[in-house]
């Protein structure tokens, strides 16, 4: 493969900078934390959901771009693996999803959990960026399309909280199941959706994820396999840990009994946000042909639009 201009290579370098740092990739992360809990909530969703699958949508296309610089089909990924791109988003990805689960153990506040989780969930998503095949890009679209679900509808309580009781903290959450089990369910569901379990849409979307890893290190790759399946097993991993704070918010709402349990009467409208988002979360992860037909979609028309992607 002829070496890529250089000014190409600088360019991507700067552009991947500035993509990290919107959708807070380690190492520019450290913004995220400190503004998503400081930030009034309906902006820190925005960042959290809108901001962040912004982000993973310019990555992609340029990767995609990338493709008229670097060739289609096989030799894409040659000069893929030559540029050492594969193994930089593999370092990304383990970064980014390990500092994020970890940073969010100790964490005692909602909104700066699902910071950390945010960051974490980045992680999850530049795995597929370590293969940059056609069904990796696909399993990110359907992950975005996912994870803006679930992490909405995590915020959409969270701003509930806030609303009714003025406060996002864990230990002012204990016993909400005695005054508003919807909203204890809602978020149970969105838990459990973020941490990968079924039957929810989230375990649909790492599923997917981690079925290109694998599918990458059984088939004809340049990378050997362990390349592929070392990536998969941090991120199970990864995601295991994730389980402990996640549930460590629904413990103190679901199963932990406090004398003065909060109030919150929920209004109309945000009952009925709460259950559309509820729904939608489980629904798609019973029956995820409406998002892949979708997000299939979308990857012809790109890819019709550029016909050297790999």
């Amino acid at each position: 493969m002829p070496a890529p201009p250089l000014a190409f290579l600088v360019a991507l370098a700067m552009v991947l900078a500035g993509i990290g740092f919107k959708i807070a990739a380690v190492p520019f992360h450290t913004w995220a934390p400190d503004v998503y809990q400081g930030a009034p909530t309906p902006v820190t969703t925005m960042l959290a959901v809108i901001s962040k699958s912004a982000g993973f949508a310019i990555l992609l296309r340029l990767i995609h771009q990338s493709g008229t610089t670097l060739g289609g089909g096989a030799s894409f990924a040659r000069a893929y693996a030559q540029l050492g791109l594969d193994s930089l988003f593999w370092i990304l990805a383990v970064a980014t999803m390990t500092l994020g689960n970890l940073a969010a153990l100790r964490q005692t506040n909602i909104k700066r959990i699902l910071a950390y989780s945010s960051i974490a969930h980045a992680g999850y998503l530049l795995m597929a960026f370590a293969v940059a095949n056609e069904q990796a890009w696909e399993a990110t679209l359907f992950y975005l399309a996912v994870y803006y679900l679930m992490t909405l509808g995590a915020f959409f309580v969270a701003q509930t909280l806030e609303n009714h009781t003025g406060s996002v903290e864990i230990a002012d959450c204990r016993g909400l199941w005695t005054t508003c089990p919807l909203l204890v369910a809602a978020m149970t569901v969105f838990m459990v959706s973020l941490t990968g379990l079924p039957p929810t849409a989230g375990f649909i979307g790492k599923f997917k994820l981690f079925k290109v890893l694998v599918d990458a290190g059984l088939g004809e790759s340049v990378r050997q396999p362990g390349f592929y399946f070392s990536l998969a097993i941090i991120g199970v991993l990864n995601s295991a840990i994730s389980l402990y704070y996640y549930f460590k918010i629904v413990r103190a709402m679901a199963l932990e009994q406090y004398e003065t349990a909060p109030s919150v009467p929920l209004l109309r409208p945000e009952a009925i946000g709460v259950a559309l988002l509820l729904a939608a979360v489980l629904i798609f992860g019973i029956f995820p042909q409406a998002i892949q037909e979708f997000t299939s979609i979308s990857f012809m028309l790109a890819n019709a639009a550029n016909p050297l992607v790999p």
